[in-house]
């Protein structure tokens, strides 16, 4: 009789586990423009985000969120043709970074791969956190036509992390012919990888381009700093 009841007991036992463990999970997609946007809710939570391509719903092109139960992001990151586009943000539960890759999509190349343990030490790094060599890169026609050249910034951005760019140009030598950015801003699905200042040229000549780069880590405790000079004639 004891080793019936026992039995009986042990049924019960799993059942209400099974019940506590059961979540409601539901999926639903819908196209927006040239993307399908798909939403997962668990328990009636918003847990994730993807965006796919259109003409491939398998494949990931665009923004992709995880959440926790509370509604924090514990994942970030933004695909192309399902290869990952700069940076992938992850978290613990409680906001701590776990994890952080910056993907260079035109080398095809990890630049920086950084991973946290529980109590926000590192422990795992791998790359430079301030990227070897800048790049310049404008439209002829444009520069002629309307004077502007974009100066593209390339940045690894880890938690705990902060980057300030710096940038001005000289006409052919002269300190009074300084110009400075007449706007700052990340280019559109790059994930806040690419910083583009907008230098516009009035006048005709050559110039110089400087560039400083600075990153402050606070839990290494040090600024990192890179300079760079591009020669631009117009």
């Amino acid at each position: 009789m004891k080793k019936h009841l026992l039995f009986i007991y042990l049924i019960i036992i799993f059942i209400v586990n099974q019940s506590c463990n059961f979540q409601n999970r539901s999926k639903s997609c819908k196209l927006i423009d040239s993307s399908i946007i798909c939403t997962t809710i668990i328990n009636n939570r918003l847990v994730k985000i993807e965006t796919f391509k259109k003409a491939n719903p398998d494949i990931l092109n665009g923004i992709s969120f995880e959440l926790s139960i509370n509604g924090d992001t514990i994942k970030k990151s933004y695909y192309t043709e399902g290869r990952l586009i700069g940076g992938l943000y992850e978290y613990y539960q409680n906001g701590q970074p776990k994890r952080y890759i910056c993907f260079d999509s035109f080398n095809q190349d990890t630049m920086f791969h950084r991973e946290y343990g529980i109590n926000n030490e590192i422990t795992k790094e791998e790359g430079e956190m301030l990227y070897g060599k800048g790049y310049t890169s404008y439209d002829k026609s444009k520069l002629i036509t309307k004077g502007f050249v974009d100066i593209y910034s390339v940045l690894v951005s880890p938690p705990k992390s902060s980057n300030i760019v710096k940038i001005y140009a000289i006409k052919d030598g002269f300190e009074k012919d300084t110009l400075r950015p007449i706007s700052t801003y990340f280019e559109a699905g790059q994930n806040n990888m690419i910083l583009v200042n907008k230098i516009a040229l009035k006048k005709h000549g050559r110039f110089q381009i400087y560039t400083t780069t600075e990153v402050y880590d606070s839990l290494k405790k040090y600024v990192l700093r890179k300079s760079e000079v591009y020669q631009i004639k117009y």
